[in-house]
């Protein structure tokens, strides 16, 4: 997150910096030294920012070098639900947010996943996380360039396609039989 986005997206809230710093926890010249880059947005702060000003996770920063770590199906459902996903929309998340692109790398370098956080890759492809340098640039590292090729593909092929609903059948009533 660059200080210009971080003003915008307090003007965009129509936001004083005074009110802006009662949210953040901090001093209205320190927002401003942040808003005019006299101060370096932390990792915490662009956390914090997403929060406060309900920007997408997308805008939060990914960890440079990003080291894989092994990771639960649990964990990556919280993660997919603290994303927006809308099938763990019940969730209630206990793991801070992460952007779209690590939760997706991380995903993706697992031995094996359920099949509900499988299904839900290709909605954080469509939905944020663009094959950026980094993912790309990560996922060779890793060599997961395949798997994340499938799920850019599979998230373009649904794209296009409307989500179809459900119907559920009921079978025909019996009267006394």
């Amino acid at each position: 997150m660059k200080p210009q986005e971080l003003k915008s997206a307090r003007l965009a809230k129509d936001w004083s910096q005074a009110k802006a710093a009662a949210h953040f926890g901090v001093t209205q010249a320190y927002v401003n030294f942040l808003e005019n880059g006299k101060r370096r947005l932390t990792p915490e702060l662009v956390r914090r920012a997403t929060t406060v000003y309900d920007l997408r996770a997308d805008v939060l920063p990914v960890p440079e070098p990003f080291v894989l770590s092994k990771t639960d199906d649990q964990q990556l459902t919280e993660l997919l639900a603290k994303l927006g996903y809308p099938g763990f929309l019940y969730v209630r998340a206990h793991t801070p947010k992460k952007n779209p692109s690590e939760v997706l790398l991380v995903a993706l370098a697992q031995e094996s996943l359920e099949g509900r956080v499988a299904e839900a890759l290709p909605w954080v492809a469509l939905e944020y996380a663009h094959p950026n340098g980094w993912l790309v640039e990560n996922a060779r590292r890793l060599n997961l360039q395949n798997r994340l090729g499938f799920v850019v593909k599979l998230a373009q092929h649904f794209r296009g396609k409307p989500a179809r609903p459900r119907r559920y059948v009921l079978p025909p009533p019996t009267y006394g039989k």
